[in-house]
C-alpha cells in the first residue's frame, strides 16, 4: 500500500501529505500491539515512508529540472 501511494502521488503537494491516513493508522494501531512481530511490522512500515518520501521528492527534483 504505501508504494502505490508514492507510485500515485502528486509532485505538486507536499511529499509527506501523501503519507498521512497510513501514519494515522499506524499510531492508532500500535498502541495496541503486544507482540514483537507487529512492532516490527509496524517500524519497517514507517520506514518504507521515509523511502517512499525521499523517492517522490528525487522524482519531483528531475521532473523540475527538465
Amino acid at each position: 500500500m504505501i508504494s502505490e501511494v508514492a507510485d500515485e502521488a502528486d509532485l505538486d503537494e507536499e511529499q509527506e501529505s501523501h503519507f498521512d491516513k497510513v501514519r494515522r493508522t499506524l499510531g492508532t494501531v500500535e498502541p495496541l500491539t503486544e507482540d514483537h512481530e507487529s512492532e516490527n511490522l509496524i517500524k519497517t512500515a514507517r520506514q518504507q515512508i521515509t523511502v517512499e518520501i525521499i523517492t517522490i521528492s528525487e522524482k519531483k527534483e528531475e521532473r523540475d529540472a527538465e
